[in-house]
């Protein structure tokens, strides 16, 4: 008697395997100026969601009323 085994796993995401061969089409150099260039925009992300989320700093002021 066979029985069917189930999970509850999510399912495995898809492959664009156009842009997989299109990627592997590409020259070394390429490939790593496109690295390169996808680097560099996750860490200005990185930091403008630093700058935007960071903990203010409080007002002071250097001079006294009076």
């Amino acid at each position: 008697m066979d029985k069917k085994v189930t999970t509850k796993s999510k399912p495995l995401p898809q492959i664009d395997l156009k842009a997989l061969e299109y990627n592997l089409s590409l020259s070394v150099d390429k490939r790593l100026l496109q690295h390169q260039s996808a680097f560099e925009t996750v860490s200005e992300l990185k930091k403008a969601h630093k700058r935007l989320y960071e903990k203010p700093q409080p007002i002071t002021s250097d001079f006294t009323q009076g």
